[in-house]
Order: structure tokens, then sequence, then C-alpha cells
């Protein structure tokens, strides 16, 4: 007769935040309002956490690049990791974004330089993925951290303030202030 065996016990569940400040509580409700009004505008096919294929290569061109802006697109062949992003469409423009989401106090400044350097790497690779994937024939491929407490006048070239969503996108988004997403 053989006993029959249990699986060991799990470790107790994470203590949870109920704080409306918490910060990822304050990008949630950003990113939600953003995709919505993606979604609402009828002009972009919106896919979130959509996981984009990188490849070693590409890694090593952002490393090359010490994060900066690189002008290249590699094949999907290869890749051995994925990120998850934010993926925007806009197929009758030829155009695609991969974004993440994120706020002051919400990521550690190592944090955000990862979350930096894994979109940065997925914009080399997304216009193949998306041809692959999809049959999109994408042109121009863009990325970005839209940052529910970045300042649009001292930011770098990868993050987007709220105030700056409704031009970039062109929609109607109608709250551009910081201090709506800080949960009251």
């Amino acid at each position: 007769m053989t006993k029959a065996r249990s699986l060991p016990r799990l470790p107790p569940a994470r203590r949870k935040t109920g704080s409306a400040r918490h910060p990822g509580r304050c990008n949630d409700i950003l990113r939600r309002g953003v995709l919505a009004a993606l979604r609402a505008s009828g002009r972009y096919a919106v896919f979130a956490n959509a996981r984009i294929p990188i490849s070693d290569a590409a890694r090593a061109a952002v490393r090359r690049a010490n994060g900066a802006y690189v002008s290249a697109s590699f094949p999907v062949d290869g890749a051995r990791e994925t990120v998850t992003v934010d993926l925007v469409v806009d197929a009758a423009n030829g155009w695609a974004g991969a974004f993440a989401f994120c706020g002051r106090g919400a990521h550690s400044t190592l944090a955000r330089r990862k979350i930096a350097a894994d979109l940065r790497a997925a914009e080399l690779l997304l216009c193949s993925h998306l041809a692959a994937s999809l049959g999109v024939p994408v042109k121009t491929v863009t990325v970005g951290i839209i940052d529910h407490a970045a300042d649009p006048d001292d930011s770098d070239d990868i993050t987007i303030a709220p105030s700056e969503i409704s031009d970039r996108f062109d929609i109607f988004f109608p709250i551009s202030n910081p201090s709506d997403f800080q949960g009251g």
C-alpha cells in the first residue's frame, strides 16, 4: 500500500496594502485610462500585456548604445526571451508603439533603467515581430515609459508625461494633471 504524497504547504500570502497612494495603483489608474482612450479612438489596435521577443543581438546593441536610441531593425530569429509591454498598433499609418507605465516611487532607478533597456530592445525587433505574427507592415516604431509624475519640460526622450498623451497619440485624454493620479 502506498500512501498518497501531499504537496508541501505554500508560504503565506503577501500582505496587501490597501493604501490609495500605493505607486503601483497610481500607474494602474493611468494605464487603464490611456488604454481605454486609445481603444475608444477607433484608430488603434491595443494589445495589453503583449509579449515581444528579444534577441541577444538586440540586447548587445542596446548595451553598446548605453540605453540610447538605436536606428536599426533586427530579425526575430534567435530570440531567446520576451518582454511584456502594452502594444499599440496603427496599421493604416504603418506605426506601432510599445509602452510601459510607471511613476515616481513605483520603481527604483535601477528598475526603471531595466524597463528602458527592455523597451529599447523590443523597439529593435518590433517591426519584424509584427510582420511575422500579425502580418502588419509597420514602418515606424516608437517606445516609451508613460510616467504619471513626469514633468514634460524635464523628461528624457523615452518618458511621456500625462500632459503629452493627447498630442502624442492624437486622442482625447481629458486628465492631464499628475495630481489626478495620486489617489486622493
